[in-house]
């Protein structure tokens, strides 16, 4: 790595320990996961131009929950975010765009350092622990992946099917658990913890209680 180079640059999944300042995009139904795509329509004056410095610059994004109270006017986010980097941008008349984000690795902010005209936070990139690929967790894993199809049974047939799909090229534990968390829906606290868990056996035995729960109600 050459002295000016951005690790972001090299390494899909970020470096571990890196202080670095990005700007922070905070959304009350957001979790982003790594190596997840996330599409976003950016039309309030504040992120376009948020958008437009990224793009001029780094394309670096950081994506952050907002904790609950934010409808209430009570805003404080999470500490842990998913940080991304802008991959397409279609612009339209007025200013508003589209943009496709792709996930790179998980940061845990420091401090913000700016609030206006949208936030700047100094942040810490880190990785996910090491994933054992031993009997036991590729069979509590597959448990898991079992249970959560199961939980798909509302899901149109299409969509169910490029789901199995998708889970069935993945072999990492992690990335299993990163795509599980990204498709999730609606469950944002849910998928909050399971973004700031580390450990995969961990992400493996919260995902499995929760699915045995959703389908031990349909009984």
């Amino acid at each position: 790595m050459s002295e000016h180079e951005d690790p972001l640059d090299s390494a899909p999944s970020g470096e571990s320990g890196l202080l670095r300042q990005i700007p922070v995009f905070p959304l009350p139904n957001v979790v982003f996961f790594p190596n997840s795509r996330l599409p976003l329509h950016i039309f309030e004056a504040r992120y376009r131009k948020m958008v437009g410095d990224c793009l001029a610059g780094s394309k670096i994004l950081g994506m952050m929950l907002m904790k609950p109270g934010w409808e209430k006017g009570e805003i404080a986010y999470y500490e842990i975010g998913g940080l991304g980097r802008i991959t397409n941008v279609v612009k339209y008349p007025g200013g508003t765009m589209d943009i496709i984000l792709n996930g790179l690795c998980r940061y845990r902010v420091h401090r913000y350092i700016q609030e206006t005209p949208y936030l700047i936070a100094e942040v810490e990139t880190f990785e996910d622990a090491g994933w054992d690929d031993d009997p036991a967790t590729r069979r509590t894993t597959k448990e898991m992946v079992q249970l959560f199809e199961r939980t798909l049974y509302k899901q149109d047939e299409e969509i169910r099917k490029s789901i199995v799909a998708q889970l069935q090229l993945l072999e990492n534990v992690l990335d299993i658990t990163n795509y599980v968390g990204s498709i999730l829906g609606g469950k944002h606290e849910l998928r909050q913890r399971l973004l700031e868990l580390s450990d995969p056996k961990e992400r493996v035995q919260l995902l499995t209680a929760v699915f045995r729960g959703e389908l031990a109600e349909l009984n």
